[in-house]
């Protein structure tokens, strides 16, 4: 089992110089477990795992400009938190 902090890499089927996501983080026993930054398709989450879960307080920044600032539990929002939606315009000079 991986242990301690590492990286994981998932590469894109369709592309072999990229990669769909990638785990940048602790581990406990193989899992996604402790702080770490998910580098999803669609936008970065930083924060907290539990079991290969998102959870405890903290941000998910989304591709299209929106970013949630809040609670997460097994995988998903739950509790307190902010969902700012953006646009594309916010990221251009």
């Amino acid at each position: 089992y991986r242990n301690g902090w590492g990286v994981k890499r998932v590469p894109n089927p369709k592309d072999t110089q990229t990669f769909m996501n990638e785990y940048v983080g602790t581990f406990k026993r193989g899992c996604r477990d402790g702080e770490g930054q998910m580098y999803y398709a669609n936008g970065v989450y930083d924060g907290n795992w539990k079991h290969n879960k998102r959870c405890g307080q903290r941000i998910m920044w989304f591709n299209d400009g929106a970013l949630y600032l809040g609670e997460w539990r097994d995988d998903k929002f739950n509790g307190q938190g902010v969902l700012v939606q953006g646009t594309d315009e916010i990221y251009r000079d």
